[in-house]
């Protein structure tokens, strides 16, 4: 598996833009950020956050190590800790590393 691929779980990818972060529910999940074709970053919005206050968020700026991010997935989880633990476990399985932003929060 390519650096840039991430799980199947992440299909579609989304152009980061505010208009389709606005699109988003109001909900808890989990979403992944790429820079280009790196995966960087996968988190979790567990309420009281939400999938579209998080990533309008990264978006914002408000994380600098994902300022640059160009794609998103998202998917909605009853359990966005847990999901999101999976597909760290997942990805540094594979890569032998955690994403880029990942390993800053680390």
């Amino acid at each position: 598996m390519a650096r840039s691929e991430a799980p199947d779980f992440f299909t579609p990818q989304w152009d980061f833009t505010r208009y389709m972060v606005a699109q988003l529910p109001e909900l808890p999940g989990v979403f992944a950020l790429w820079e280009r074709d790196e995966l960087v970053y996968i988190g979790c919005a567990v309420r009281p956050a939400t999938l579209r206050s998080l990533l309008e968020e990264h978006l914002g700026g408000a994380h600098p190590c994902t300022a640059r991010a160009s794609r998103y997935a998202w998917q909605l989880s009853l359990d966005p800790s847990g999901k999101e633990r999976e597909l760290l476990a997942q990805y540094r399985l594979r890569h032998s590393a955690f994403p880029r932003c990942n390993r800053l929060e680390a």
